[in-house]
C-alpha cells in the first residue's frame, strides 16, 4: 500500500487520519504478547467515513492488493484483537457517545467508543448497572466488551455479554448499515424467503448453515458455563423461545463479521448491600462442598486467588494497604491474621470468596449468618477449612489482594513482562479439584513465576506468568506449554477461553476445542459475513501458529 495518508482528501473523510511515529507505535500493541504496526490509523467521525473506507478497501481488495480493516477501542485487549498491519479504525476519538439510557426498559444504547466508566457513571445515577464489565473496567470501552462478549466477576449471577445483546447495528462488507436483533421465527423465515438485500442473503445463508449442520453445531457446543472462543453458531437459534438473533454471532466475533457501531444493552438494578464469606482452604478436595453450599444461594460473585497470590499479597502488604486507603495502622492490625498465617506455615492453598448483594439489608444479613453457620458446623472439626464472615471495609481488603497482587509483583520484578497467553481457560466447578492439581503440576514444570486467581463458581481461572520474551526459550514455553494445558482443558471438556477471546493467541489452537467440520463452519461464517477478507484478518479463523509467533513482542 502507498499514499494512504492521502484518504483524508481522496474519500473525503471527515476524521483524522494520522501515520506519524508516536500514534502507530501506541496502537501497536494492546495487553496481549503482540506488537504489529498499522500503516494509518484512522478516527472515523462518522458512519459515512467507515462506508467509505469499506469501499475503498473492497475495490483494492479485488484487484489483490493485501489491505484490510481493523477496529479498535480502548486497547486492553488480552489476545491481540485490534492489532493490524493495515488500516486501523480508532472508535474513542468520536463514535464514544452514551445515546440513551432506558429505565423503563433497562437499557443503554451505546456508542462503541464510549468507555465502561462513563457508562457505569450514567446507569448508577438511576441505580442501574451493566453487570458483564471486565477486571479492566476503569480502562475498556464498550467496543471491546461486546466484540469480545467480556464478563467478570459478576458473571455468575448475571451472565456474559452475550445475555445482555438486545441490538447491534453493523456496517457489513457491502458498506451497507444493518440492524441486527431478536426474530420471531416468522420474522426470520419471511427475512429468508423475501427479502432481496444482502441483509436477507446473509439469513438465508446462516439459516442453511444452521440446518444443513445441526448435528456438528451440536456436537461442537461447548458445556461450560462461560466460553468466548469461536463464532457462536450454537447461539443464533434459541430452541426455548423460539427465535433468532444474529446479534449474538456478531457479538464475541472480534470484528472480523463487520464494524460495530453502536448497540442496546441490558441492565440489572444495582444492589446497595454486600457481604462476604472468606474461606481459607488447604485441602483442594474441600472446594466442591463448599461450592455447593455456596451457590444455591446466588452469590453475586465467587472468586478464587491462590498461594501465589497469597504470599505476593504479604510480601507486599504495604503496598495492598496503601491501595486499600485509609489508616495505616488499623489497616496493619487486618493484616495480623495474614502474618500469623505466613508464620506458622499455614498459607491456605486457595483462598474463596463469595460475596451476596441485596437492596434488603436485613434479608442479605439473615441469609449470610445462616450460611456461615452452617458451614461452620460443617467444618467445625476440619483444620482444612477457616471461615470468616467479614464487613464491607475487610472486604476490600481481600478484593484488593484478588486484583491487585499481581500487578504489585510484575511491578517489582524489572526486565519481566505479563505473558497472558493460557490465562483464560474454564472448566466444570466440580472438576476444579482435580483440574487444579493437574494444572499446577504443568506450570510448575516450567519454573514459571505465576498467580491464579478466577472464578471458582463457573470454574474460570487465569493465570498470566512473567516471562523475558526477548529469549527463545519463552517462546518454545509458550508453544510447549499451550499445548499440554489446552490438551488438560480438553480432558475435562473445558473451554480455552472464558472471558478474553481468540485474537492471535488462541486462533491457532482452536483445533483442540473445536473439531475439523466445525473449524470449517466458523471458516464458513466468515466467508458470508465478509467474502473479501477485508475485516480483522487472522482472528477467529485463518492464523497460523507460526504467524502468531512471528508477531510476539521481543523487546523484553
Amino acid at each position: 500500500m502507498s499514499n494512504l495518508i492521502d484518504l483524508k482528501n481522496l474519500l473525503g473523510l471527515k476524521g483524522e487520519v494520522y501515520d506519524d511515529f508516536k500514534t502507530l507505535e501506541d496502537n501497536s500493541v494492546d495487553a496481549s504478547i503482540f506488537k504489529i504496526n498499522p500503516e494509518i490509523v484512522i478516527a472515523p467521525k462518522g458512519v459515512p467515513d467507515i462506508q467509505k473506507l469499506i469501499q475503498y478497501v473492497s475495490e483494492r481488495k479485488r484487484r489483490g492488493e493485501n489491505i484490510s480493516i481493523t477496529a479498535r477501542a480502548a486497547g486492553t485487549c488480552m489476545s491481540g484483537g485490534p492489532l493490524t498491519s493495515s488500516i486501523l479504525l480508532r472508535f474513542t476519538d468520536h463514535f464514544n457517545k452514551i445515546i440513551n439510557i432506558d429505565i423503563n426498559k433497562k437499557e443503554v444504547e451505546v456508542e462503541m467508543g464510549a468507555y465502561y466508566r462513563d457508562v457505569e457513571s450514567e446507569t448508577l445515577k438511576l441505580d442501574l448497572i451493566y453487570p458483564s464489565y471486565p477486571a479492566s473496567k476503569d480502562l475498556c470501552a464498550m467496543g471491546g466488551i461486546v466484540n469480545n462478549n467480556s464478563a467478570g466477576e459478576k458473571t455468575l449471577k448475571y451472565g456474559k455479554t452475550d445475555d445482555y445483546i438486545r441490538e447491534v447495528e453493523v456496517i457489513l462488507s457491502d458498506g451497507n448499515v444493518y440492524t441486527f436483533k431478536e426474530e420471531t421465527r416468522e420474522e426470520w423465515n419471511r427475512v429468508c424467503s423475501t427479502d432481496s438485500t444482502y441483509y436477507g442473503e446473509i439469513h438465508r445463508s446462516v439459516d442453511k448453515l444452521l440446518r444443513d449442520h445441526a448435528s456438528v453445531i451440536e456436537k461442537n457446543t461447548p458445556t461450560v458455563s462461560k466460553n468466548s472462543s469461536g463464532y457462536y453458531l450454537w447461539k443464533v437459534y434459541d430452541k426455548e423461545t423460539n427465535t433468532y438473533n444474529l446479534a449474538k454471532l456478531i457479538c464475541g466475533a472480534q470484528g472480523t463479521l463487520g464494524l460495530v457501531t453502536k448497540a442496546k444493552l441490558g441492565l440489572v438494578e444495582n444492589q446497595k448491600y454486600s457481604r462476604m464469606i472468606v474461606m481459607m482452604v488447604k485441602d483442594l478436595k474441600k472446594i466442591p462442598e463448599l461450592v455447593k453450599s455456596i451457590m444455591p444461594l446466588s452469590p453475586e460473585s465467587f472468586e478464587l486467588y491462590d498461594d501465589h497470590t497469597f504470599n505476593i499479597a504479604m510480601k507486599f502488604w504495604y503496598d495492598i494497604a496503601r491501595k486499600i486507603g485509609g489508616n495505616i495502622f488499623s489497616l496493619a492490625m487486618q493484616f495480623i491474621p495474614e502474618f500469623l498465617m505466613v508464620i506458622t506455615g499455614g498459607v491456605p492453598k486457595v483462598v474463596l470468596l463469595a460475596e451476596f448483594t441485596s437492596n434488603n439489608e436485613a434479608d442479605l444479613d439473615k441469609m449470610v449468618k445462616e450460611e456461615y453457620e452452617k458451614l461452620n458446623n460443617n467444618f467445625k472439626h476440619d483444620n482444612q477449612v477457616s471461615l470468616h464472615l467479614v464487613g464491607k471495609s475487610e472486604a476490600r481488603k481481600y478484593w484488593t489482594f484478588r486484583r491487585e497482587s499481581f500487578n504489585l509483583l510484575r511491578s517489582k520484578l524489572s526486565g519481566m513482562r505479563t505473558a497472558p497467553f493460557i490465562e483464560d481457560v474454564v472448566i466444570h466447578k466440580d472438576d476444579f479439584p482435580e483440574f487444579f492439581t493437574e494444572f499446577e503440576t504443568v506450570l510448575d514444570k516450567y519454573k514459571l513465576i505465576y498467580t491464579i486467581a478466577g472464578h471458582v463458581g463457573d470454574g474460570n481461572l487465569h493465570v498470566i506468568p512473567l516471562m523475558k520474551l526477548s529469549e527463545d526459550l519463552s517462546i518454545e514455553v509458550i508453544e510447549e506449554l499451550s499445548r499440554r494445558v489446552y490438551s488438560l482443558v480438553m480432558k475435562y471438556g473445558g473451554s480455552i477461553s472464558g472471558e478474553h477471546n481468540d485474537g492471535l493467541i488462541r486462533t491457532p489452537f482452536l483445533n483442540y476445542m473445536f473439531d475439523d467440520e466445525m473449524l470449517k463452519l466458523f471458516q464458513k461464517v466468515k466467508n458470508i459475513f465478509d467474502p473479501l477478507y477485508i475485516f480483522n484478518p487472522h482472528k477467529k479463523v485463518d492464523c497460523t501458529l507460526d504467524y502468531a509467533v512471528s508477531v510476539i513482542d521481543r523487546r523484553v
